[in-house]
C-alpha cells in the first residue's frame, strides 16, 4: 500500500533526528569544555553533567512530541470506533468527516474511514429497500386477499343469481391466480439473486421460441385486434430455455397490455457482428421519461394507482435473467408514443 506505516515512520524518524542532534551537541559541548577546563577531573565531571542534561532533554522532547502525535492519532481512532458502534445499533446515517490533519488523511486511517462511510451508506440503502419491499409486498398481497375474502362472503348469500355467482367466482379465481403468480415470482427472484451463472443451459432455436410465445398469448392480442409484424432471423442460442421464455412472455405480454386497440407490435430478431438482438416495439400508451429509470425496480409500477394488472416484479425478473445471460436491455419510450425494448446477447 502506498502509505504503509507512514505516520509511524515519521514519528520514529523525528525521534532519531532528535537523538542524533543530542549526540552532536554532546560532542560539541565536550570539545568546548576540554579546551577551557583546568584539569581532567573537572573536564570529565562537566562532560557527564552536560551529557546527562542533554540526554534528559532529548528524552523529554521525544516523549512530548510522541505524546502529541499519539494524541492526534488516538482521536481519529476514537471517532472511527464511535461510528462503528453507532452503526452496530442501527444508526446508518452516521458519516465520518475528513480528519483535521493532512498527514492522517493520507494514511490507512483515511481508507478505513472511507470504508466505514461506504458501509453505512450501503446499509442505509438496504434498510430503505427492505422497508419499501415490505410495504410494497404488503400492498400487493393485501389487495387480492381482500378481494377473495369479500367475494367469498358474498357467495355465502343464497339469494344470488347465477350470473352473480359466476362473476364472483371468476374474481376469486383471478385474484387467486394473481397471488399464486406473486408468490412464484418472489421465490424465483430470490433464487436468481443468489445465482451468479446460468444453470441448465441448452442450445435451441430462439426464433421458434419467440413465435411460440406470441402464439401462447394469442387470446390477449386477438381480443385487442393487434397485428404482429415479425422479422425473425434464424438464430440458435445457448441459454436457459425456461428463463428466456419468461423474458419474452413478460416483454411481449406488456407490449400487448399497453397497446391501443387495433394497433401493431413489431418484433425483430437480428444476428450479426457477434451480437443477438431482440427488439419489441409497440405503439401504445408508452412510459413517462421520469419512470423509465425505475421500471426494473421491484414492485415499481408506472401506474401508481395499480389499476393495471401485474405486481411490478415482471421486469425485475426480466432484468435479472438477462444479466445472468451476460446480456443487456435498453428502453426507449414516450407517453402516447409507444415503447421500444431492445435486448442484446453476445453470440455463444
Amino acid at each position: 500500500m502506498k502509505h504503509n506505516f507512514k505516520l509511524t515512520f515519521m514519528i520514529t524518524l523525528l525521534i532519531m533526528i532528535i537523538t542524533v542532534l543530542s549526540a552532536i551537541l554532546s560532542y560539541v559541548s565536550f570539545f568546548l569544555v576540554t579546551q577551557h577546563a583546568e584539569n581532567v577531573i573537572s573536564q570529565n565531571i562537566t562532560f557527564v553533567i552536560i551529557l546527562f542534561a542533554l540526554f534528559v532533554l532529548s528524552i523529554s522532547i521525544s516523549f512530548l512530541i510522541t505524546r502529541i502525535f499519539i494524541r492526534r492519532l488516538v482521536k481519529p481512532v476514537e471517532t472511527l470506533i464511535d461510528a462503528t458502534n453507532q452503526i452496530s445499533v442501527g444508526n446508518f446515517d452516521v458519516r465520518i468527516p475528513s480528519f483535521d490533519s493532512d498527514i492522517l488523511n493520507d494514511t490507512e486511517l483515511s481508507l478505513l474511514r472511507d470504508s466505514i462511510n461506504t458501509m453505512a451508506k450501503e446499509l442505509k440503502n438496504n434498510e430503505i429497500f427492505k422497508v419499501d419491499f415490505i410495504n410494497n409486498f404488503s400492498h400487493e398481497f393485501k389487495t387480492p386477499i381482500n378481494s377473495i375474502l369479500g367475494f367469498a362472503k358474498q357467495l355465502q348469500y343464497s339469494d344470488l343469481t347465477s350470473e352473480q355467482v359466476k362473476e364472483y367466482s371468476g374474481i376469486i379465481v383471478k385474484e387467486s391466480s394473481r397471488l399464486s403468480e406473486l408468490s412464484s415470482n418472489i421465490l424465483l427472484l430470490s433464487k436468481l439473486e443468489n445465482q451468479t451463472q446460468i444453470h441448465e443451459a441448452t442450445t435451441y432455436a430462439l426464433d421458434e421460441q419467440i413465435r411460440d410465445c406470441i402464439v401462447s398469448l394469442q387470446l390477449l392480442w386477438e381480443e385487442k385486434d393487434i397485428v404482429f409484424d415479425l422479422q425473425l432471423d434464424s438464430v440458435n442460442i445457448t441459454a436457459n430455455k425456461e428463463l428466456l421464455a419468461l423474458v419474452w412472455r413478460n416483454i411481449i405480454g406488456n407490449a400487448i397490455k399497453f397497446s391501443y386497440q387495433s394497433s401493431n407490435i413489431d418484433v425483430a430478431l437480428i444476428k450479426g457482428n457477434g451480437k443477438i438482438k431482440v427488439i419489441v416495439k409497440d405503439y401504445g400508451c408508452g412510459i413517462a421519461s421520469k419512470d423509465i429509470p425505475y421500471i426494473f425496480d421491484r414492485f415499481y409500477q408506472a401506474d401508481s394507482s395499480h389499476n393495471s394488472t401485474g405486481n411490478g416484479l415482471g421486469l425485475t425478473l426480466v432484468s435479472r435473467i438477462i444479466k445472468l445471460h451476460q446480456g443487456s436491455i435498453t428502453v426507449e419510450s414516450e407517453l402516447n408514443q409507444g415503447c421500444k425494448m431492445e435486448i442484446v446477447f453476445n453470440e455463444m
